[in-house]
Order: structure tokens, then sequence, then C-alpha cells
């Protein structure tokens, strides 16, 4: 017999949901192409089961859910895939891992300002480009054959160092000499000697 004859006054279909299982839960499935998940109705007593809790299957993404419901987590997924960080500087190639509810994470490095550390920074596929001459060698005073490489303070008894990028591989040499000491070669400052010619004060010098 139809339930509303069974049960007067009950909505069609709810005869086991009446006050005294009030907030009562039973099993229910829902099903389509990618799969059958599972879930539960409530019974609220003036309006009977609810519809069903379970979502309808979907395809697999990197989530840490089930959702195709087959009991297996993120399966069937790459474990890993291209992916790329980007910004003003630039943009980085890496590889992204599954990480459950964290998704995909990418491992890029994230594009920086190009630094003198031997390391392409800005991933545009060249290293310390800004602190390297034409030639592709480290020329400047402050980065003289290689990063980081100062000329200041290098020479004893120099006043001034300069890099000198015409050798195979540029060096710090002596540009200028304090006062006292005149430069012997690229790399030395020495005292004056005493038997410095000075002025004539007669003839006979």
């Amino acid at each position: 017999a139809p339930c509303a004859a069974r049960c007067p006054g009950a909505p069609d279909g709810t005869c086991d949901c009446d006050v005294d299982t009030q907030g009562a839960k039973k099993p229910c499935q829902t099903v389509n192409a990618l799969g059958t998940c599972v879930g539960y109705r409530t019974c609220a007593a003036a309006v009977g089961w609810s519809a069903c809790s379970a979502e309808p299957a979907s395809a697999e993404v990197c989530d840490g859910m089930d959702n195709d419901c087959n009991a297996k987590i993120d399966d069937g997924l790459s474990a890993s895939q291209p992916c790329e960080e980007s910004n003003a500087f630039g943009t980085c190639a890496g590889v992204a891992q599954c990480f459950g509810n964290q998704g995909y994470v990418c491992g890029a490095k994230v594009p920086a300002a190009e630094a003198c550390d031997f390391q392409d920074n800005d991933c545009d596929g060249a290293t310390d480009e800004d602190f390297k001459n034409d030639a592709g060698k480290y020329g400047s005073p402050e980065h003289c054959g290689s990063c980081n490489a100062s000329c200041g303070g290098t020479i004893p008894n120099a006043s001034l160092e300069a890099c000198d990028a015409s050798k195979a591989k540029p060096q710090c040499v002596v540009s200028q000499c304090e006062p006292g000491y005149f430069e012997l070669n690229d790399f030395q400052c020495i005292p004056q000697p005493v038997t410095t010619c000075l002025p004539c004060q007669n003839d006979g010098q």
C-alpha cells in the first residue's frame, strides 16, 4: 500500500521518519557515469528524509579527496607536472608535485633581481650578466675577475686601484700610488728612493 495509506498524515515515503526518529540517518548513494558515492539521508519529521548527502562522483583532481569515489585518493594523476613562477623580474620554470589538500605545489624558484652570486637569479638563461663586460668577464673594480672580488685596498701603498679587464682573467692593478711612492709595476707601489733627482742648486751639480 502507498505510504500515505499506511501512515496517514505523514509525507509520502516517510513512514519511518517521525518525531521518534528525528535526526536519524540512513545510508544512500549518488550514482553517475564516473562512480557511486555513498552518503546518508537525515530525518526531519516535518518534511521527511533529506536528499542524499553524497556529492556526485567527479573526475579526480589533486586535492586530497576521493573525487570519483573509488576508495583511492588522488589516484590516476601525474605525480608531477611543469609549472612556473613569474613576477616583474622574469619567469622561472620548475616542477609541481601533488601534495594532497595543498594541491600541486610548484617547486620553481621565485625570480629575483640579478645578483653577483654565480646563479641565474632572474631565469633569463644568463648568469651574473649585469656584472660582466661585453666580453663576458667580471671587469669592474667591485667584481674584478670574480664576484665580489673588490679591488679596494688590495695593493699596499696604492691610493687607487683599477680592474684591468684586458688580461686573460681580469686583475686588480695600480692606478695611482700614495704620495712618496711610485709605481714599480702593475701590482707594486714602492717608496721613492733617496737618490731621486733634485733641482740643481749650482753649476757643478
